[in-house]
């Protein structure tokens, strides 16, 4: 019986060891960057193109050199950009995702924020409003803080739209339509 006692407790040595190996191969295992489902569909475009578009905008800059990259998982995960109330809202913005070193036009201060993981940058139309998620500020990367920008930049974008008064209707322009008097 005591044989069978030692036999068990080095087996189950033997056991635990192996669990926290694979524990700790699981943890070094890559974490690839601009994978996930929440961001596949999001489109490649300049910062020329996303200026034109005149709709607010979810910038999402990524670093494909990090091999472990912990920032992109958790933006791109179910807890921030695949959460049903991020989804719900991304309705009226241009979804944007750039590989960092692209060049595609973005201020240099906005794409370094990616260096060593990810950032997710919530614009107004004319990105004016910035507000940004990443890895300099991990722990204000949430659905619910993502969403509360997104407002944001929605208001600000909608109040640049209604201070751009609209050339039909300006009363200074000769050209536009003046009301006929009738007698009367």
């Amino acid at each position: 019986m005591q044989v069978t006692q030692k036999l068990l407790g080095i087996t189950l040595v033997v056991a635990m060891a192996a669990s926290l190996n694979s524990a700790h191969a699981a943890a070094a295992a890559p974490i690839k960057a601009g994978v996930g489902a929440s961001i596949k569909t999001w489109a490649d475009k300049t910062n020329e193109q996303a200026t034109a578009a005149h709709k607010p905008i979810l910038l999402y800059i990524y670093d494909t050199e990090e091999k472990r990259n912990v920032t992109a998982q958790t933006i791109e995960g179910d807890k921030v950009l695949g959460d049903a109330s991020v989804k719900a809202k991304e309705g009226g913005f241009l979804l944007l995702k750039d590989k960092m070193g692209e060049g595609n036009g973005f201020p240099k201060d906005w794409v370094s924020q990616a260096n060593g993981g990810a950032v997710l940058l919530v614009l107004s139309s004319d990105m004016k409003v910035i507000q940004s998620f990443s890895k300099a500020n991990k722990d204000t990367i949430t659905a619910a803080n993502v969403v509360t920008a997104m407002e944001s930049a929605v208001k600000a974008s909608g109040q640049q739209a209604a201070a751009k008064p609209d050339p039909k209707k300006t009363p200074d322009d000769k050209n536009a339509k003046q009301p006929v008097k009738r007698p009367g």
